[in-house]
């Protein structure tokens, strides 16, 4: 997929897998604090090596002045969270109490213990989401929990984490479906996404017990995949089954299908008719490609932006 700018978050995978009851924005919040963080601790490093001159010594004796600089202290420029976290606009003061909650409320994590560094111990490691939280009129002043933190300043280096895209993040309305979409990001590069006990998936809804699989289904799943497959640029698409033993549901299996590339060749930026020229793109050319694609899988945006994009181009193929 073509994208004009991605900011890109690494987030551990302990972390997606976690218990927690935040509201959609709390969640957006705590992603987007975690990238300005890890942003801001590498620049104190840059920083510091420029002011004070690099010889290794300070950096490998972890000498008092090295620590403290890179303590865990870090700066959230509002006004950066809030434009990073929602398209729409946010109230400074109702922005404030949700974030305050993240300092308040704790989270469990690596509910699925697909994390195996260490820092992160299976199923049973609880964290306050923020442990320290100070609000100043511009910014907020926040330390992270010690795993995150431990990973940040590369004490740790983890072996699992999901890379995702803050602007895909920002777009989502639903918290099951940003819940959904971490979770299958994480297993982008694995040979196959493991079924979740439903009793666990319940855990990183933030659901109770007793919520029934009709309510899970009906409320949660299919809403959050329907939406997963509609907003624009990522690059899979989400389905799931469930897995039954006799008549009792037991797991959800997701599954992603990898979306298809369309390139047409290289293909000019201003050829396009809106802009007053038609494409010099072959037609037969276009007709050959589209052979080869099966357009009618594609969600409703994507036909939308391709038909746009090669819209002289296709009609013409079409005529061929």
């Amino acid at each position: 997929m073509n994208k004009t700018k991605e900011l890109i978050l690494y987030k551990e995978s302990a972390l997606i897998q976690s218990e927690w009851t935040f509201s959609l924005l709390q969640r957006k919040f705590y992603d987007v604090i975690i990238y300005l963080a890890r942003k801001q601790y590498f620049y104190k490093d840059y920083e510091y090596w420029n002011n004070a001159g690099y010889d290794g010594m300070d950096k490998n004796n972890n000498s008092i002045n090295y620590a403290y600089f890179r303590k865990n202290k870090f700066r959230i420029n509002k006004k950066e969270l809030f434009a990073l976290a929602s398209e729409k606009e946010i109230n400074e003061k109702d922005a404030e109490v949700l974030i305050y909650e993240l300092y308040k409320k704790e989270i469990k994590y690596n509910i699925l213990g697909k994390d195996k560094s260490g820092v992160w111990e299976k199923g049973t490691g609880y964290t306050h989401a923020i442990p320290e939280m100070k609000f100043f009129k511009d910014y907020i002043e926040i330390s992270l929990p010690e795993p995150i933190y431990d990973v940040l300043s590369q004490e740790i280096k983890p072996l699992s984490f999901a890379k995702l895209d803050i602007l895909i993040l920002r777009r989502f309305k639903s918290k099951f479906a940003i819940i959904i979409y971490e979770i299958l990001s994480d297993y982008t590069n694995s040979p196959q996404i493991p079924k979740i006990p439903i009793d666990n998936l319940k855990k990183l809804f933030g659901v109770g017990k007793d919520y029934t699989i009709t309510n899970l289904k009906k409320r949660c799943l299919d809403p959050a995949v329907a939406e997963i497959n509609q907003i624009p640029n990522i690059d899979f698409t989400a389905s799931y089954d469930i897995i039954r033993r006799r008549q009792t549901p037991l797991e959800i299996q997701f599954k992603t299908e990898k979306n298809q590339e369309i390139v047409i060749d290289n293909e000019p930026t201003q050829n396009q008719e809106v802009m007053g020229k038609k494409a010099d793109i072959p037609p037969e050319r276009v007709k050959e490609i589209l052979k080869k694609l099966d357009i009618s899988k594609l969600p409703a945006e994507k036909k939308e932006e391709l038909f746009k994009r090669y819209k002289y181009a296709i009609t013409e193929a079409n005529n061929v």
